[in-house]
């Protein structure tokens, strides 16, 4: 679990309360009429109200967290009669993946082209071109620099992730035959979520995500099991909703690494992973993190 330095939501209210009481006395020095009065009293009621409704909602979801936390830890939501059907449902409905380029590099590629990438390259080339036509306009060079300085951040960053740089980068540095690990990949049963994905070959476990890629022999996989972390999401200190992220951890030769997916692909890649191998281990204990997004 990730540990940073935030905001603690409960000061929300009382920051709330003291900043109201600070702003009408303000209006009432400044204006001392009844119209502004009652203008920044309704704002600050708005206000006072959206805070105590946000910290109601996330103890309503705290506690019904705390209810469902035992099933989820043990496994035994996923064994019940309900989850199973769905989860059937899925593995009928959807099932595994067939790679849909020629080639491995191609195809493990292509999952990490997407629109927040295209738009993060379109930034920079904008960016770019301003600074360059700022460089023969009477402003500042610093301006100009700095338009060059972000375009090339913005450029770097887009190309890297929609280039498939994990993969690029673990394909130069990985000793194993790249014909083994072509033909395993082809020919095996892959699950892919958003830039992850998991393929389970005849001898080899292929695997990516937003930071890595890589790949484990069957035959030194020492476990396999569920983890999953809450996130719950904050907007300016205020709660703003949660998810359920599911991931696929593998462990070998000391080393753990993780790949997200939907619970249903994490359920399919555990019950393969215990026919050819028979190494899983169950669920991890689940972990809590928070993605604060504060918008100035």
């Amino acid at each position: 679990m990730k540990m940073r330095r935030t905001p603690d939501p409960r000061m929300s209210l009382p920051a709330a309360l003291v900043g109201g009481a600070l702003g009408l006395a303000y209006v009432w020095f400044v204006y001392r009429d009844f119209v502004h009065i009652a203008i920044a009293a309704v704002i600050v009621a708005v206000a006072v109200v959206f805070i105590i409704y946000s910290q109601s909602r996330e103890q309503k979801a705290d506690r019904k967290a705390a209810k469902e936390r035992p099933e989820l830890e043990d496994g035994s939501r996923f064994s019940s009669v309900e989850w199973r059907k769905g989860f059937l449902d899925f593995a009928q409905e959807k099932g595994w993946e067939t790679p849909k380029r020629k080639s491995m590099k191609a195809d493990m590629c292509r999952h990490y082209n997407n629109g927040a990438d295209r738009a993060m390259i379109l930034m920079g080339a904008f960016f770019t071109a301003c600074g360059a036509a700022l460089l023969f306009s009477p402003q500042s060079p610093l301006v100009a620099v700095g338009g060059l300085a972000l375009g090339a951040f913005c450029l770097y960053f887009g190309t890297k992730d929609i280039c498939g740089y994990p993969v690029r980068k673990w394909l130069r540095a990985t000793k194993l035959p790249h014909e083994e690990l072509e033909k395993s990949y082809m020919r095996g049963r892959l699950l892919t979520f958003q830039k992850n994905g998991v393929n389970i070959g005849g001898e080899l476990i292929i695997f990516f995500n937003k930071e890595t890629a890589g790949a484990i022999k069957l035959s030194e996989l020492s476990a396999a099991r569920r983890h999953i972390v809450r996130l719950k999401k904050y907007q300016d200190g205020t709660y703003a909703g949660e998810e359920y992220q599911h991931f696929l951890e593998l462990s070998s030769l000391g080393k753990t690494v993780q790949v997200r997916l939907t619970e249903h692909q994490v359920e399919m890649a555990l019950e393969e992973l215990e026919r050819r191998s028979g190494h899983i281990s169950g669920n991890s204990p689940i972990s809590q993190d928070r993605d604060d997004q504060t918008f100035v």
